[in-house]
């Protein structure tokens, strides 16, 4: 029930859950908690170029790709479609800058095949520090206000809340 059976990452339902209990973790100890908010880029475009079965395989790699380049602490979860939050425990905003940077370098790096193509994808990150004032919906919408400028200006991109 809390497990995305495509990707592997945890699902929306786990997100209340969790992100309760590492607010309450931040606020204990007085430790930094972040999100990114990320997307494939053009994902539609895929797609419709080389069917569903193609998304789902490019959706499975980028998550592979996320997974293997969080540390064992941070939450990745797919909240729909093509879009992910991950929480980052004990990182504070420049901490979370920096993982977004590698995650979409990372992703740059993938070469997926699909059919006879070898195709590569991008993604774009909003990240935000987490205020433990307001609750994950109002901190998801931070992020993605920054997700939403990275996508505008360009793509491919990581762009921090800036509020």
């Amino acid at each position: 029930i809390i497990t995305d059976r495509l990707t592997g990452a945890k699902n929306r339902n786990y997100l209340n859950d969790i992100s309760k209990q590492l607010f309450s973790s931040a606020k204990r100890n007085d430790t930094p908690l972040s999100l990114i908010i990320c997307d494939i880029d053009r994902f539609k475009n895929i797609n419709d170029t080389y069917g569903h079965f193609a998304g789902d395989k490019v959706l499975v790699q980028f998550s592979s790709a996320i997974e293997k380049t969080l540390r064992a602490e941070d939450v990745f979860i797919r909240i729909g479609g093509e879009e992910f939050v991950i929480l980052l425990p004990y990182n504070n905003l420049d901490q979370a800058m920096v993982t977004a940077e590698r995650l979409r370098k990372a992703i740059n790096e993938l070469s997926i095949h699909v059919e006879i193509d070898k195709i590569t994808i991008s993604a774009s990150f909003g990240v935000t520090q987490i205020n433990l004032k307001k609750d994950i919906d109002n901190n998801i919408n931070q992020a993605d206000i920054a997700l939403y400028e990275a996508k505008r200006s360009g793509r491919n991109k990581v762009v921090v809340f800036k509020g």
